[in-house]
């Protein structure tokens, strides 16, 4: 079954160009049992795989021959989209230098295989790939050092220095992608730090996985993996001072290799998300419109070509800075349309974005309905989360969650629901870890607010307001307000506004 769901994606992922190259491949191949065409016709047509109503309809083909006529289905599609991929994906194309340069090696012209490792070396180099450029050098020191080439003279030496630097290169790149690599890993668990033991861990990780380097050296992806490194860091941190500053640096690197901007667009749009990020962290309102407004206009940049994944990850990012915008500018009574058609892209998963990104996505859907006051819908994305098993992903949001549900359904006035969820919520935080004195202060308010006259409130209103500014004194209690504005909350009740005044009055 999970072969025949990769084969429906696949199909459904296809351009029209993609499917015509598909058919016009399969016209040329000389066998005249071509059910893989078949099988593929009926998934374009059906959105689906039935497999009885399949054979009922198609009687020559055995149900014995399905998994060898799905497995040889899938490879003739990648086939076909790798053999119109090459021109327009240079790495690709490397990689199919690479194959020349073996089949000419195999039939003894080894003078035409060095000169296809040349030109695998020139476009690895151009596109920034030294992983690449090695596999030619390395295959490059075989034929030289196995037959006579008329080419040798000074070569050996020139190809034990140069293929000595590679590997120099690829040790440091990779530290610094690894690094990167394990900071997204500890966020995507633990969230930001939470106390100055975590703080301190933190540190004492990160600098001693920092591998030595001489600055001035660095190629460009040893400064793309730096910067990222250091963007997790200070994100982890809530330094959005140098967290901005780094991710800047991220994002004019491809000012410096502009050609990357193409290549590599994958790690751009991630540079100017991580800008973004962290001028929305920060509240910085004017730069955070300069820069959104760049990440638009790349949607319409006739220079770049898109694929179905950078098409993807675009989208992600625009809709993730959509709906900031909306925080950042108070805008939550003009976006009713736009929060339907995000809520629709989501639940259809059309982009298909991984569990962790679904999960911010939802939050923050929640949160823009809570702000408008709009509770069942709040409820509604926040027991998407809620309700999954999520496991270690997203513990952060998945705490805080539980908390505005919370505080959610005591708006709503759902009483015998708040008893049991303030204990389910009371055990699921001690067993996160995550039980801070934000969450202290609302358990104890929600829990002794069913003994009040909902109608004479305002007093204890003030009193958890006045405890909850003490707390935010405390920067390691402070980020609980990143992701629940209680005070406007409590501001709203307080001064009976409804909360867009109150979260409006308060970003003054």
């Amino acid at each position: 079954m999970e072969k025949s769901k990769q084969i429906i994606r696949l199909i459904q992922s296809l351009s029209k160009g993609e499917k015509r190259n598909f058919k016009i491949l399969a016209s040329k191949i000389g066998r005249k049992d071509k059910n893989y065409v078949v099988l593929f016709d009926w998934i374009e047509k059906k959105g689906s795989f039935d497999i009885n109503a399949f054979l009922v309809k198609n009687p020559s083909i055995k149900k014995a021959q399905i998994p060898n006529l799905k497995n040889n289905l899938y490879k003739q599609i990648l086939r076909s989209i790798r053999e119109i991929s090459k021109e327009s994906h240079e790495e690709i194309k490397t990689r199919e230098y690479f194959d020349f340069a073996k089949i000419l090696y195999s039939k003894g012209d080894f003078a035409s295989a060095l000169n296809y490792l040349e030109k695998a070396k020139r476009l690895g180099a151009r596109i920034k790939k030294p992983t690449l450029i090695y596999l030619a050098t390395d295959f490059e020191k075989q034929i030289e050092s196995q037959h006579i080439t008329g080419s040798m003279n000074n070569k050996a030496i020139q190809l034990a220095n140069y293929s000595t630097s590679l590997v120099k290169e690829i040790h440091l790149t990779n530290e610094l992608s690894n690094l990167s690599l394990l900071l997204y890993g500890r966020y995507l668990k633990r969230g930001f730090t939470k106390n100055q033991y975590e703080e301190e861990r933190l540190s004492e990780f990160f600098y001693n996985q920092l591998p030595s380097f001489d600055y001035k050296s660095l190629g460009f992806q040893q400064k793309l993996y730096l910067y990222e490194s250091y963007v997790w860091y200070y994100y982890m941190l809530r330094n959005y001072a140098e967290n901005f500053r780094y991710a800047l640096k991220w994002f004019y690197l491809f000012d410096e290799f502009p050609e990357m901007k193409d290549i590599d667009k994958t790690h751009y749009l991630r540079a100017l998300h991580n800008v973004l990020t962290a001028l929305f962290s920060a509240n910085k309102k004017e730069k955070f419109l300069r820069y959104y407004r760049i990440l638009l206009d790349i949607e319409t940049d006739e220079k770049l070509q898109w694929v179905a994944n950078e098409k993807a990850m675009f989208m992600l990012f625009k809709f993730v800075h959509s709906i900031n915008k909306i925080f950042l500018f108070v805008e939550y009574e003009q976006v009713e349309v736009e929060l339907k058609a995000y809520e629709r892209i989501i639940e259809n998963n059309e982009y298909n974005w991984d569990v962790s990104r679904q999960v911010v996505f939802y939050y923050k859907i929640a949160c823009a309905h809570f702000g408008r006051a709009n509770y069942d819908r709040t409820l509604y994305w926040l027991n998407k989360i809620i309700n999954e098993n999520l496991l270690d992903t997203k513990e952060d949001i998945q705490c805080y969650a539980r908390v505005l549900s919370l505080i959610t359904h005591y708006e709503l006035g759902n009483q015998l629901h708040i008893t049991y969820q303030i204990i389910s919520t009371y055990r699921f935080l001690l067993k996160m870890r995550q039980l801070g004195k934000v969450q202290r202060a609302i358990f104890i308010f929600i829990k002794k607010s069913v003994k009040f006259d909902r109608n004479n409130m305002e007093k204890e209103f003030v009193n958890l307001k006045n405890q909850l500014e003490l707390i935010v004194e405390d920067v390691y209690e402070r980020r609980a307000f990143l992701y629940l504005d209680l005070l406007s909350w409590l501001d709203s009740r307080i001064n009976k506004i409804n909360m867009v005044e109150a979260i409006r009055r308060n970003s003054k």
